[in-house]
Protein backbone atom coordinates (compact mmCIF):
# COMPACT_ATOMS: atom_id res chain seq x y z
CA UNK A 1 0.00 0.00 0.00
CA UNK A 2 1.59 3.72 -1.03
CA UNK A 3 1.95 6.60 1.71
CA UNK A 4 0.13 9.46 1.47
CA UNK A 5 3.47 10.93 -0.29
CA UNK A 6 4.13 8.63 -2.77
CA UNK A 7 0.27 8.87 -3.38
CA UNK A 8 0.34 12.71 -3.64
CA UNK A 9 3.50 11.84 -6.33
CA UNK A 10 1.71 9.44 -8.33
CA UNK A 11 -1.48 12.51 -8.81
CA UNK A 12 0.89 14.69 -9.36
CA UNK A 13 2.63 12.51 -11.90
CA UNK A 14 -1.01 11.87 -13.65
CA UNK A 15 -1.68 15.69 -13.67
CA UNK A 16 1.50 16.44 -15.36
CA UNK A 17 1.02 13.59 -17.58
CA UNK A 18 -2.45 14.69 -18.70
CA UNK A 19 -1.36 18.46 -18.98
CA UNK A 20 1.07 17.29 -21.52
CA UNK A 21 -1.39 15.37 -23.81
CA UNK A 22 -3.67 18.14 -24.09
CA UNK A 23 -1.32 21.21 -24.23
CA UNK A 24 -1.68 23.24 -27.14
CA UNK A 25 0.40 25.84 -28.93
CA UNK A 26 3.84 27.85 -29.00
CA UNK A 27 5.68 27.85 -25.43
CA UNK A 28 4.69 28.80 -22.50
CA UNK A 29 2.93 25.15 -23.05
CA UNK A 30 -1.02 25.38 -21.62
CA UNK A 31 -4.34 23.88 -22.47
CA UNK A 32 -6.40 25.46 -24.05
CA UNK A 33 -9.73 26.72 -22.28
CA UNK A 34 -11.82 24.94 -24.72
CA UNK A 35 -9.97 21.37 -23.73
CA UNK A 36 -9.86 22.10 -20.08
CA UNK A 37 -13.02 20.06 -19.51
CA UNK A 38 -11.72 17.09 -21.46
CA UNK A 39 -8.53 17.20 -19.67
CA UNK A 40 -10.28 17.22 -16.30
CA UNK A 41 -12.39 14.10 -17.39
CA UNK A 42 -9.30 12.71 -18.42
CA UNK A 43 -8.53 12.56 -14.55
CA UNK A 44 -11.47 11.76 -13.62
CA UNK A 45 -12.68 15.07 -12.02
CA UNK A 46 -16.36 15.45 -13.48
CA UNK A 47 -18.04 18.77 -13.31
CA UNK A 48 -21.17 20.60 -14.07
CA UNK A 49 -20.57 23.78 -16.82
CA UNK A 50 -21.21 25.87 -13.69
CA UNK A 51 -19.21 24.37 -11.01
CA UNK A 52 -16.21 24.99 -13.83
CA UNK A 53 -17.36 27.91 -15.00
CA UNK A 54 -17.50 29.24 -11.41
CA UNK A 55 -13.96 27.98 -10.34
CA UNK A 56 -12.12 28.78 -13.59
CA UNK A 57 -13.62 32.46 -12.62
CA UNK A 58 -10.69 32.72 -10.11
CA UNK A 59 -8.30 32.71 -12.82
CA UNK A 60 -8.50 35.94 -14.45
CA UNK A 61 -5.13 36.04 -16.12
CA UNK A 62 -6.14 32.48 -17.59
CA UNK A 63 -9.71 33.55 -19.11
CA UNK A 64 -8.05 36.65 -20.64
CA UNK A 65 -5.37 33.97 -22.48
CA UNK A 66 -7.64 31.70 -23.57
CA UNK A 67 -5.26 29.33 -21.88
CA UNK A 68 -4.53 27.62 -18.51
CA UNK A 69 -0.40 26.85 -17.94
CA UNK A 70 0.83 23.94 -15.36
CA UNK A 71 0.66 25.97 -12.41
CA UNK A 72 -2.75 27.19 -12.97
CA UNK A 73 -4.30 23.60 -14.15
CA UNK A 74 -2.25 22.42 -11.02
CA UNK A 75 -4.38 24.69 -8.90
CA UNK A 76 -8.01 24.07 -10.70
CA UNK A 77 -6.93 20.36 -10.14
CA UNK A 78 -6.50 20.73 -6.25
CA UNK A 79 -9.37 23.18 -6.15
CA UNK A 80 -11.87 20.59 -7.59
CA UNK A 81 -10.93 17.42 -6.35
CA UNK A 82 -13.02 17.63 -3.27
CA UNK A 83 -16.09 18.33 -5.61
CA UNK A 84 -15.13 15.03 -7.45
CA UNK A 85 -14.49 13.17 -4.02
CA UNK A 86 -17.93 12.90 -3.31
CA UNK A 87 -18.84 11.73 -7.09
CA UNK A 88 -16.04 9.21 -6.98
CA UNK A 89 -17.28 7.49 -3.40
CA UNK A 90 -20.77 7.90 -4.73
CA UNK A 91 -19.72 5.52 -7.82
CA UNK A 92 -17.72 3.23 -5.38
CA UNK A 93 -20.42 2.43 -3.09
CA UNK A 94 -23.32 1.96 -5.25
CA UNK A 95 -22.84 -1.98 -5.34
CA UNK A 96 -25.82 -2.79 -7.53
CA UNK A 97 -25.28 0.28 -10.20
CA UNK A 98 -28.76 1.45 -9.05
CA UNK A 99 -27.25 5.26 -9.62
CA UNK A 100 -28.69 5.48 -6.23
CA UNK A 101 -28.04 5.30 -2.66
CA UNK A 102 -29.74 3.01 -0.59
CA UNK A 103 -29.73 3.20 3.41
CA UNK A 104 -26.92 0.86 3.92
CA UNK A 105 -24.74 2.31 1.25
CA UNK A 106 -24.93 5.82 2.30
CA UNK A 107 -23.75 4.97 6.02
CA UNK A 108 -20.82 3.75 3.76
CA UNK A 109 -20.47 6.35 1.83
CA UNK A 110 -20.39 8.95 4.98
CA UNK A 111 -18.09 6.87 6.44
CA UNK A 112 -15.53 6.83 3.52
CA UNK A 113 -16.03 11.35 3.66
CA UNK A 114 -15.28 10.80 7.56
CA UNK A 115 -18.85 12.02 8.26
CA UNK A 116 -19.58 10.10 11.21
CA UNK A 117 -23.36 8.85 11.71
CA UNK A 118 -24.69 7.11 14.42
CA UNK A 119 -26.70 4.49 12.49
CA UNK A 120 -29.68 3.04 10.61
CA UNK A 121 -31.98 5.15 12.56
CA UNK A 122 -30.60 8.49 11.99
CA UNK A 123 -29.68 7.54 8.13
CA UNK A 124 -33.00 6.50 7.58
CA UNK A 125 -34.10 10.23 8.92
CA UNK A 126 -31.64 11.66 6.33
CA UNK A 127 -33.13 9.74 3.63
CA UNK A 128 -36.51 11.27 4.35
CA UNK A 129 -34.93 14.55 4.62
CA UNK A 130 -33.14 14.54 1.28
CA UNK A 131 -34.74 11.72 -0.83
CA UNK A 132 -37.27 13.34 -3.78
CA UNK A 133 -39.61 10.91 -4.25
CA UNK A 134 -39.92 8.98 -0.82
CA UNK A 135 -38.05 5.95 -2.04
CA UNK A 136 -35.76 5.41 0.51
CA UNK A 137 -32.81 6.22 -1.56
CA UNK A 138 -30.67 9.57 -2.54
CA UNK A 139 -29.58 10.27 -6.15
CA UNK A 140 -26.13 12.20 -6.75
CA UNK A 141 -27.65 15.21 -6.56
CA UNK A 142 -29.38 14.47 -3.39
CA UNK A 143 -26.26 12.70 -1.91
CA UNK A 144 -24.32 16.01 -3.12
CA UNK A 145 -26.65 18.67 -1.34
CA UNK A 146 -26.22 16.16 2.32
CA UNK A 147 -23.11 16.46 1.78
CA UNK A 148 -22.50 19.81 1.72
CA UNK A 149 -25.11 20.71 4.10
CA UNK A 150 -23.13 17.96 6.69
CA UNK A 151 -19.55 19.90 5.90
CA UNK A 152 -21.26 23.22 6.13
CA UNK A 153 -23.25 22.81 9.05
CA UNK A 154 -22.01 19.38 11.23
CA UNK A 155 -24.04 19.61 14.19
CA UNK A 156 -27.16 18.71 11.24
CA UNK A 157 -26.30 15.01 12.24
CA UNK A 158 -26.81 15.79 15.85
CA UNK A 159 -30.63 16.60 14.70
CA UNK A 160 -31.05 13.34 13.19
CA UNK A 161 -29.65 11.37 15.99
CA UNK A 162 -32.13 9.25 18.34
CA UNK A 163 -36.36 9.23 18.12
CA UNK A 164 -36.51 6.39 15.14
CA UNK A 165 -35.86 2.82 16.46
CA UNK A 166 -34.42 0.45 14.36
Amino acid sequence: MQNKDEANEAEADEVLRVFRWFQTGPPPLAIALRTLSAALQALGIVTTSPQLNEAIGRYGGALQAGRFELAEFRALVAQLTPLDEVLRVFQLVDRDGSLDLERSELLHALQMLKISSSGSAQSRRLLARFERDCSQRLDLDAFRRLVAELRRTPSTLAHFEGGIDE
